[in-house]
């Protein structure tokens, strides 16, 4: 009893030392964290991007496994129509390797589908730019940014114990995105932290080792090269046409890398340059092409150049955080965000000063392709979609609604209702099946109805 009553005390104590304590003298004992931080920097590649990976995936199995059918997660889901894109494939993925169908994707598309199709019949001229905006974000997305926040937070406090130090110097350090985070979230330490990133770059033996410091680990997924062919073609095979814009945008990702970067004879940035070239730091899904490139014949001196004007950028930055060129944290922190602010982020509407250049590039010419398709899209829909026929992605419906006139708007909605329509009905049935009391009912087409609604609601893979 005595023990409980003075716990509480004891916590505020704590915590008011903690406080008051000057930040020199404050050694943070050993945790869970830190275990598993100390854990990832025994291995090789970015401690950051494996802890990530790790809980992202797990988020992923344990709402597969247990969490589909609970009424809060589904809520939440249905706000923002299921998914991202990156983590729908990702759940596709899952599911396919450990139970091989799609039941549980199958069940979050039902929900989306639905809402999306109710939305869409609802466009009237003057109000549809906005009808198909999600309320809310990810949820995988959301876990695995908390992980990132939680783990650099406290990489950056533990950076004081000297085994600790010891350790992250014999990693090699996280990645340039995440050290881009880590430089926010803990600014003590900026010299040392910029001194081991720029270890990293000069220890990357080989180009595809520099791509994954530059861009952050993992960006090829040698899970799915590793598969059998009769498994790895199955999508293309069974799930009917590709989103039209999609498609081109896979078609034209590779010229767009190369192009949107320095020319090979021009100014490379120096460690005394003013600026450094931002404009040749690509986004995460672009840095993965450009990596992906290394291995093609053609494009393999061409993605070496680029890659090497990456490095430079990311080096000049470095070095002037290492030699405190920029003392102040203000400025450093302003300068972080604005020259390494482009390695691993997509441009956005908001902040497009630091965006990947090559998604820039893609967007201007993928105007005049939607603006074709707006064009092109019959007044009626079609009384009986045909499996495998071609609709515009859920990504990209988004956009061309958002340049619609109301006219235009209104007849994209019926077409897309249409195939949701049709395409809903099979995904009902596919699930229907799965019930214990249809389970000798003869399958169809229904059986690829989840693939086909995976490519429709977050689009081609790597196409976001």
């Amino acid at each position: 009893m005595k023990g409980l009553l003075l716990a509480q005390p004891r916590r505020l104590l704590d915590t008011l030392h903690a406080l008051l304590a000057p930040r020199s003298a404050q050694v943070p004992r050993r945790d869970l964290v830190s275990t598993r931080l100390e854990q990832a920097l025994e291995r090789s590649g970015c401690a950051i991007c494996r802890l990530a990976r790790e809980q992202e995936e797990s988020y992923l199995y344990h709402f597969a496994w247990e969490s589909v059918n609970d009424p809060e997660v589904r809520a939440k889901l249905r706000a923002s129509f299921g998914f991202c894109a990156r983590h729908s494939w990702a759940l596709h993925d899952l599911e396919r390797d450990w139970w091989g169908d799609g039941l549980e994707i199958a069940l979050v598309l039902d929900d989306a589908f639905q809402d999306v199709a109710a939305r869409l019949r609802e466009i009237r001229p003057g109000r549809h730019t906005a009808l198909l905006q999600p309320r809310g974000t990810c949820p995988a997305c959301e876990v695995r940014q908390h992980a990132v926040t939680t783990y650099l937070f406290w990489l950056g406090r533990h950076l004081v114990r000297p085994d600790f130090r010891a350790l992250y110097v014999c990693n090699g350090g996280v990645c340039i995105p995440h050290l881009r985070e880590c430089l926010s979230l803990a600014p003590d330490p900026a010299a040392f932290l910029a001194d081991v990133g720029l270890h990293a770059l000069n220890e990357a033996s080989n180009a595809p080792d520099l791509a994954n410091v530059l861009f952050g680990w993992g960006l090829v997924d040698s899970s799915r090269a590793d598969r059998p062919v009769a498994t790895a073609h199955t999508d293309d095979l069974v799930a009917g046409s590709p989103c039209p814009a999609c498609a081109w945008r896979l078609r034209n990702d590779p010229a767009a890398v190369l192009e949107a970067l320095p020319r090979p004879g021009g100014d490379a940035p120096t460690r005394r340059s003013s600026t450094p070239d931002v404009d040749a730091a690509l986004c995460r899904r672009h840095g993965a092409t450009l990596a992906r490139l290394l291995d093609v014949a053609d494009s393999r001196d061409a993605a070496r150049t680029a890659l090497a004007n990456h490095e430079r950028a990311a080096r000049a930055v470095l070095l002037a955080i290492r030699d405190g060129e920029v003392p102040a944290r203000h400025d450093r922190e302003r300068l972080v965000s604005r020259w390494l602010g482009g390695f691993g982020r997509a441009p956005t509407h908001e902040d497009r000063s630091s965006a990947c250049p090559a998604c820039l590039r893609l967007s201007r010419f993928e105007a005049d392709l939607l603006r074709d398709l707006l064009c092109r899209t019959p007044a009626r829909a079609s009384p009986r979609p045909r499996f495998g026929d071609a609709v515009v992605c859920l990504p990209h419906l988004r956009i061309l609604l958002s340049a619609a006139t109301g006219e235009q708007a209104a007849a994209l909605a019926r077409n897309v209702v249409s195939h949701l329509e049709f395409l809903g009905g099979e995904l009902r049935d596919f699930i229907r099946k799965h019930r214990w009391d249809c389970r000798d009912e003869p399958r169809g087409p229904e059986q690829t109805s989840w693939i086909r609604a995976t490519r429709w609601a977050a689009g081609e893979r790597d196409a976001w």
